[in-house]
């Protein structure tokens, strides 16, 4: 499985809203087509925002796990210098 960057969230949070909008739209035009219409783009912009907030999800756990490395290096370094 491909890595979600940072880029990929932004384009999927970009869809959603665009979906959202066309949704809308559809829903003013009250046609006897639009009620099945935007029920099949709620079902396509659900699957966008939670394949999006899955990467995020791991986007944070991956950070999270870089910070708290960071954070022993730097810990350890700290001590080197205060035993010199």
């Amino acid at each position: 499985m491909a890595r979600m960057r940072p880029r990929d969230v932004e384009d999927l949070t970009a869809a959603s809203l665009k979906l959202q909008e066309v949704t809308n739209v559809i829903q003013a035009w009250k046609s006897p087509a639009a009620a099945p219409t935007i029920s099949m783009l709620r079902d396509v912009n659900d699957v966008v925002t939670r394949v999006r907030d899955r990467g995020l999800t791991k986007m944070q756990r991956v950070l999270g796990k870089i910070g708290d490395q960071l954070d022993q290096e730097a810990r350890a370094k700290a001590g080197a210098a205060n035993e010199e």
